[in-house]
């Protein structure tokens, strides 16, 4: 899968965020402190692990939660700047 792919794919999830929030669903939060964001991401990447850990092969299921995590870290981006890489 190339990088153009992947974007789309984790801007995609962006989207769902945004939809769950403004359809009011119980689970989403809106406005999350960078903490709860990092908690948000860190709990995403136990369930990752838990479904490598029980998958196979490529492991789709441990993917949708690196999706979940990536769309995380741009909705920190957004809401707290994000540094530039400095080389």
């Amino acid at each position: 899968m190339n990088r153009s792919d992947v974007l789309e794919i984790i801007s995609d999830e962006r989207d769902f965020q945004e939809e769950m929030l403004t359809a009011g669903r119980t689970d989403m939060r809106p406005g999350l402190q960078l903490g709860s964001v990092i908690a948000a991401m860190e709990h995403n990447l136990a369930e990752a692990r838990a479904a490598w850990y029980k998958g196979s092969g490529n492991n789709p299921e441990a993917m949708d939660f690196i999706r979940k995590v990536s769309a995380l870290g741009v909705q920190a981006g957004e809401s707290f700047g994000m540094p530039v890489r400095k080389r």
